[in-house]
């Protein structure tokens, strides 16, 4: 503006003041000089306009509460109307679009006086309602209202609060929590400072952590959770809430993990004391992140690698009752909805994914103890399996989806178990809740398993190296798997008596011959030293439907070689759950107890005094995994190297007596069956 007066100019002639604000002060809300031109008009270098002399001009303003009662008649007007067309009869040629745009118009405009910003887009699921992110600095949550998502796209956030009159966010919540409620008193600290572990320590655990529980439980980004872990050890002041609860359940899963002899040797503390420290630390960690609340993925990835580690014995309904509420939070920021449909980054969406599918193993594993039906089921979730990578091949940096390697990766253990249980449940036609789920027959149920083993074995286990230990676990955990379902296919038919006498006589041998080998590759599992790093989570999953047949077939079958095999496999398994000690609230424990009795009168009776100790060395148990029998082929086939053939059995004639006590025991522990489960 050349040749105009300046600014030091313009204010000091009094007759250039102004009584109002310029137009365009006024409509970008900020402070006018009200010179001619004003500050703020001669910096933009723009025209200056006033409005006339006098006073503005007053809006007939109604009154609130006429007003608000208003709003809400037109509203209940509104949802009559929409109640009422929803129950008028559609015709497949009724076209819903007009209709659709007027009543999210006619909505929109009495909800317009909240002027949400209108810079997200509406997503949709694959299979359910549609869906929207909502972000704010506290995280993400996650909405599927269909009303509220069609308001013209304008939801942005669940709450209207201005971002002046926000209370800053403190790094840790000194405040009331109801997240304290969950652990009782022992979250009710106000530092944590003092439980933090010396540096050296803390370097130890997380090492002890990536050997451990990182091959198995590929919920963390490792070079992300690394440099966390190196803040931690040497500026653990400056952590915030998220991230301090995280780093502890780090360390709870490290010592979880770690043998009792091992812990003696590092730190010279037995090991359920280090438990308990760490544990109070992490449930203060998580109450002072007030995770009931959370909508931070680091809060949820913590609280996930809290219950995994925390599954023993005596956690295992407390496990179970928080898998519930891990689920909702899940649910409430949109971890069942793919991130690639959310507009999400490549490397968040691959991070919600592999959260997702934890939580919905964990789900599995802890309902099948509580022998109960499960949160999660296909078809209410449309989140896509994790990437087939290794941690080394994301990063957050990344703008263009990951590409997937062939062969086995960090995640391909991870993978395994997810495709076992999602085929398996598809397969069966179990996929959603009912009350009298659908069984199919032996010959569907072994065409199915038969299209699992195939599938599992061109995608997975071809790239398997047997003599690479964690490639070897994902082979056997399979045959394991896979051997199960099809155990678990019969007895259901013996549960509810409806095998018949012939079909049990076809396959009496095949099902006790494939029991036993599920129990001893287990038993392999959780004694070979190949896979001593890993036996905290194989101890998590107890085979009790093989060892309840081999109870009941024992306490009828006379002396044999496969007799005393079955009796050293079973009373080994026993032993070593009694030592565990056994799962609190385990409805199955007293009626096996009371079997496990019964089998091993039958033994006496028939040998005298038992020497376990020599019948192990007699029968020579394995010690090492044999590449032969770990051949991933149809288990119940009498071809299979690792099972011999129905002729070189003992016959055992068509004797149903086993049937009746093992039909007798499911049934005094409140018939479990009547759910379907298959774990790997």
């Amino acid at each position: 503006m050349a040749g105009s007066p300046g600014p030091s100019a313009l204010h000091s002639s009094f007759d250039l003041i102004h009584a109002r604000s310029c137009h365009k002060c006024n409509q970008r809300k900020t402070r006018c000089s009200k010179t001619l031109p004003c500050t703020s008009c001669f910096k933009l270098g723009v025209e200056c306009v006033f409005p006339p002399p006098g006073r503005a001009p007053r809006r007939k303003k109604r009154a609130l509460k006429a007003e608000l009662v208003s709003r809400v008649k037109y509203l209940e007007n509104r949802l009559q109307g929409l109640g009422e067309e929803a129950k008028r009869p559609q015709t497949p040629h009724s076209n819903h679009g007009d209709s659709n745009t007027e009543d999210i118009s006619l909505i929109s405009d009495v909800v317009s006086p909240l002027k949400f910003p209108k810079d997200k887009k509406i997503t949709s699921g694959k299979n359910g309602p549609f869906g929207q992110l909502i972000t704010d600095d506290e995280g993400r949550q996650y909405v599927e209202h269909e009303a509220l998502i069609g308001f013209q796209n304008e939801i942005t956030s669940i709450s209207s609060r201005e971002p002046s009159t926000r209370e800053p966010k403190e790094s840790h919540s000194q405040g009331k929590t109801s997240s304290t409620c969950m652990f009782g008193f022992r979250a009710l600290a106000k530092s944590l400072h003092g439980l933090n572990p010396p540096p050296l320590t803390s370097r130890l655990l997380w090492g002890i952590y990536e050997r451990n529980v990182a091959p198995l439980v590929s919920i963390l980004h490792k070079p992300t959770i690394h440099r966390l872990v190196r803040k931690a050890a040497t500026n653990a002041e400056f952590l915030d809430s998220t991230d301090e609860a995280l780093v502890f359940a780090v360390y709870f899963a490290a010592i979880a993990s770690m043998k009792p002899e091992d812990c003696l040797e590092k730190w010279k503390t037995d090991h359920d004391t280090l438990v308990q420290h760490y544990r109070f630390a992490t449930e203060q960690a998580l109450a002072r992140a007030d995770f009931l609340k959370t909508r931070s993925l680091v809060v949820l990835q913590a609280l996930m690698v809290f219950l995994t580690a925390l599954w023993r014995a005596e956690d295992g309904r407390f496990v179970w009752a928080m898998t519930s509420v891990v689920y909702r939070l899940a649910q409430g920021s949109g971890l069942h909805r793919d991130g690639s449909k959310l507009g999400l980054s490549p490397f968040e969406t691959e991070m919600r994914r592999r959260l997702w599918w934890y939580i919905y193993l964990l789900d599995a594993q802890s309902s099948e103890a509580q022998a109960i039906g499960r949160l999660i089921y296909e078809g209410t979730y449309d989140t896509k399996l994790p990437l087939n990578v290794n941690d080394d091949d994301i990063f957050p940096e990344a703008m263009e989806p990951f590409t997937e390697r062939t062969g086995f990766t960090e995640m391909t253990f991870c993978l395994i178990r997810c495709e076992i249980n999602i085929r398996s449940r598809q397969l069966c036609g179990n996929t959603k809740p009912s009350l009298t789920p659908r069984r199919p027959g032996i010959e569907e149920t072994e065409n199915n398993l038969n299209e699992i083993n195939s599938f599992m074995e061109k995608t997975h286990l071809q790239f398997c190296d047997l003599n690479v230990p964690i490639q070897c676990t994902a082979a056997t955990i399979t045959r394991i798997a896979l051997a199960r379902s099809w155990l678990i296919a019969h007895f259901t038919l013996i549960t509810n008596g409806e095998l018949s006498t012939d079909r049990w006589q076809q396959r009496r041998e095949t099902l006790f011959q494939t029991a036993i080998d599920v129990l001893e590759f287990t038993h392999l599992l959780e004694t070979s030293t190949e896979t001593a790093d890993w036996i905290w989570l194989f101890k998590m999953y107890r085979q009790w439907h093989a060892l309840v047949f081999i109870l009941s077939e024992i306490c009828v079958r006379p002396a044999s070689t496969i007799a005393d095999r079955a009796w050293l496999i079973a009373n080994l398994t026993f032993q070593h759950w009694q030592q565990d000690g056994p799962p609190k609230g385990w409805v199955l424990w007293k009626p096996l107890s009371r079997l496990f009795e019964r089998a091993t009168s039958k033994r006496t009776e028939q040998q005298g005094v038992l020497d376990i100790e020599q019948l192990e060395k007699d029968l020579q148990l394995p010690v090492s995994f044999s590449v032969d029998s770990l051949q991933i082929s149809p288990v119940w086939a009498s071809q299979n190297p690792g099972l011999g053939s129905m002729e070189q059995m003992p016959a055992a004639g068509i004797d149903t007596s086993s049937m009746d006590i093992y039909r007798e025991i499911m049934r005094d522990a409140g018939s479990i069956f009547d759910w379907d489960d298959n774990q790997a």
